[in-house]
């Protein structure tokens, strides 16, 4: 018999002995299904509140796209974030995943991944308020993509202390994929005081 099956958002907590923290989730454990589809998480941060704000992607009709969902302390969705606790953002209709997260001064919600635009991988960094809505100052509709050279994918984000958004991933040359770092300003524009082009 062919058995259906598909990938949820899945956390665990823990106390400092190593033992399940049952005021998490109730057991210590908590998953979370985005419209029966494949939901992968990749990265996750601890607001000073202490909600929890995971990044990932979420199966859609277009595929997968940038996943946040934001948690309370202990486990429930945080339905003041987004849709219910979930926000989904489509960059071209096609798969998109975020990878990393990072949460600036002011409560703002940077993450970065990649969107494929129908023939090859780019960066994206998508920037929310803190309610989950988009960050309409940023880049355009709150999304930014950058090519860097053939197919691209973002891993890592940081910020600088001016403001400044550090992107790191991998860029195909070609021949192999080499080490790529794209510097942007903190309304989304490259930042050509990064090596002259940003």
């Amino acid at each position: 018999a062919f058995i259906e099956y598909d990938d949820d958002f899945a956390l665990v907590r823990y106390n400092s002995d190593g033992s399940l923290d049952t005021t998490f989730g109730g057991d210590g454990r908590v998953t979370t299904d985005y419209g029966d589809n494949n939901d992968s998480i990749y990265a996750a941060l601890v607001q000073p509140d202490g909600k929890l704000v995971v990044a990932g992607e979420a199966g859609t009709a277009n595929g997968q796209d940038f996943a946040l969902v934001r948690y309370n302390p202990d486990g429930s969705p945080d339905t003041s974030f987004g849709s219910g606790g979930w926000v989904v953002t489509d960059f071209y209709g096609d798969d998109d995943s975020a990878q990393a997260l990072v949460r600036q001064p002011d409560g703002k919600l940077l993450v970065a991944g990649y969107a494929t635009n129908g023939a090859e991988y780019d960066f994206a960094l998508a920037r929310y308020n803190p309610n989950g809505s988009p960050d309409t100052t940023f880049g355009v509709g709150g999304k930014v993509v950058t090519d860097v050279l053939g197919d691209d994918e973002g891993h890592a984000i940081a910020l600088r202390g001016d403001g400044a958004i550090l992107v790191a991933g991998w860029t195909f040359n070609g021949t192999d994929n080499d080490f790529a770092l794209v510097c942007y300003t903190p309304n989304g524009g490259l930042d050509t005081s990064c090596d002259g082009d940003g």
